[in-house]
C-alpha cells in the first residue's frame, strides 16, 4: 500500500488531505473529478485545493493521476497485462492508458513490464 505522502500535521487541512488521498486509493479505478473528491470529503472545492496545495505541493488530480501511476507500476511489475492494468485502474481503454504511461514515464507499459521483469529489479 502508497503511504500517505509527505505533510503530517493534525489540523483541518492535514485531515481533508488525508481523507482524500484516502478516497482516493479506496476509489483509484473510478472516475473522480475535484468536485467529486471535496463532496466525498465533506469539504468545498477550495478547501480541498488548500489542503492539497500546503500538504502535497500540488493539485489533487495531479496527485490522483501519479497515484495511478505508482499503482500501473507495481501491477505491471507484478505481471498484470496492460489491458489487466488499465482496466484496474479505470482507464477507457488500454490504448488510452498506454498514452498516458508513456507520456509519464517516457516508456510504454509493455516496455516497462519487459524491463522490470526480465532484470527482476523494481524500477520506480
Amino acid at each position: 500500500a502508497d503511504e500517505v505522502p509527505p505533510y503530517y500535521g493534525h489540523d483541518r487541512l492535514a485531515e481533508t488531505y488525508r481523507a482524500a488521498v484516502e478516497y482516493m486509493t479506496r476509489h483509484i479505478a473510478e472516475p473522480l473529478t475535484t468536485q467529486a473528491l471535496a463532496r466525498a470529503c465533506c469539504v468545498s472545492p477550495s478547501t480541498l485545493k488548500s489542503a492539497f496545495a500546503r500538504c502535497a505541493g500540488q493539485g489533487a488530480m495531479h496527485y490522483l493521476a501519479e497515484l495511478r501511476l505508482r499503482r500501473a507500476k507495481q501491477l505491471l511489475r507484478s505481471g498484470r497485462s496492460v489491458q489487466s492494468t488499465a482496466a484496474a485502474l479505470g482507464y477507457s481503454s488500454p490504448s488510452y492508458f498506454s498514452q498516458a504511461f508513456s507520456a509519464a514515464t517516457g516508456r510504454s507499459p509493455k516496455a516497462y513490464a519487459l524491463a522490470t521483469n526480465d532484470r527482476g529489479a523494481h524500477t520506480p
